[in-house]
């Protein structure tokens, strides 16, 4: 059942009560009344009471006049789904906790909920007594608040999840943006006179950011800009460059393409832009190769090339810091910039974000059955463009990618 006005403006003042209150809100009303029932037994001991609103507007008008120390939300409901009401929450209520619910997930939507700084996700249906367990456990827990300050990136990352349509209203202590999202794209971000990508890569570069969002937008004429993610990655590449991050050459187009041979070793050969940086350059890679075995690493490539056979389309490992080739097979160092921004950015995302940094590797599932697997290690990174329609992903998370991650370490220690 939903809770009107009658019932909550029934509890008035500021008086600290023992009683703690959890709003749970949902557009299904058997779920709500099923839960609620079978959390009554639980409440007296665990000194809680369940609230209920059946849209993000009811859960609204509770916040306002009652005390909640957690809520629980559906994604999509009417009225005002879940992502306006975890937007209201952050900006007004940042201390309250937040668990996400849906039936529409997967580990995509998990992952990127979670770096929001919700406490859970849980994937409908739910158990009972998974959701009364996750209810009980984080009342006992002594409370520091839902994380505050949920970054405009990680909230955009959310709308893109679930293809929204909206406006934001972006401030920062100076000043207001507008970016205007149709399906989870952007298509159109305004800073004063300014407009565009570049309006949109200012906005997210403000410190102390809050957001108001309405469900509608002003025109459906406005053009695609930027896919989110594409608009993400550049944003984190600038800020990287501001915050005098590890020296990444982050490359153009031309500078992609004026690459004309490759030597034995298969690093790439580039047309000499003046002879102290050409000398520089080749000192950096002389450096690394002293601090490393190249033969093994050329070994190394060899065994992975007969353990997955056509199903490798090119290898790099490459340094993390200039993204220099090393050794390679078809080497690509275009793609080595590239992933080595992938890393970077990530892992700088993931530490904002409080979680641990990428582990011994990466995978990424492409279109035409291709997959990209990153091994980060230490000052370098190993990248590989794999076919897998010629090589299993049972041969290659098993047998290649062990195989390889034990002698990339055996090539650095050595």
């Amino acid at each position: 059942m939903a809770w009107h006005e009658d019932c909550f403006h029934s509890i008035v003042g500021k008086a600290v009560s023992t009683i703690k209150n959890v709003l749970i809100v949902d557009d299904e009303k058997l779920f709500l009344k099923s839960v609620t029932d079978g959390l009554k037994p639980f409440e007296k001991k665990n000194k809680f009471r369940t609230l209920t609103a059946a849209n993000g507007r009811e859960a609204l008008q509770i916040l306002e006049s009652q005390e909640v120390t957690l809520l629980i939300t559906d994604l999509r409901m009417p009225e005002m789904d879940g992502i306006s009401l975890i937007s209201r929450v952050h900006n007004d209520y940042p201390s309250v906790p937040v668990i996400v619910m849906t039936a529409f997930g997967s580990p995509e939507i998990e992952r990127q909920v979670k770096e929001l700084g919700i406490l859970h996700y849980l994937e409908k249906p739910i158990g009972f007594d998974e959701f009364r367990d996750h209810i009980l456990n984080e009342l006992s827990q002594k409370k520091k608040g839902r994380i505050e300050g949920v970054t405009l990136a990680s909230f955009l990352q959310l709308l893109w999840m679930e293809k929204a349509t909206c406006t934001l209203t972006v401030k920062s202590p100076s000043d207001t943006g507008i970016l205007t999202i149709r399906n989870g794209e952007l298509i159109n971000a305004e800073i004063d006179e300014e407009q565009g990508i570049e309006a949109a890569l200012s906005i997210l570069a403000w410190p102390d950011t809050s957001i108001e969002m309405e469900d509608t937008i002003n025109s459906n004429n406005l053009a695609f800009l930027m896919s989110i993610e594409e608009l993400l990655l550049e944003s984190f590449r600038r800020q990287d460059e501001e915050n005098n991050a590890p020296s990444i050459e982050y490359e153009d187009f031309e500078a992609k393409s004026s690459i004309d041979s490759l030597d034995d070793g298969g690093r790439a050969q580039t047309p000499a832009r003046g002879k102290a940086k050409e000398g520089e350059k080749r000192t950096k890679i002389e450096a690394k190769e002293e601090r490393m075995n190249v033969q093994k690493l050329k070994q190394s490539i060899e065994t992975l090339k007969e353990n997955l056979g056509g199903g490798l389309l090119a290898t790099d490992i490459f340094g993390s810091a200039d993204m220099q080739s090393i050794a390679g097979f078809n080497s690509n160092p275009a793609a080595c910039a590239l992933f080595g921004q992938i890393i970077l950015s990530t892992n700088r995302a993931l530490k904002e974000s409080g979680f641990p940094i990428l582990g011994r590797y990466c995978l990424f599932d492409l279109v035409d059955g291709k997959m990209v697997v990153l091994i980060p290690m230490g000052d370098y990174i190993w990248g590989m463009l794999i076919d897998g329609k010629q090589a299993q992903l049972g041969l290659l998370l098993n047998i290649a990618l062990p195989k390889a991650i034990a002698a990339f370490e055996d090539a650095i220690t050595s």
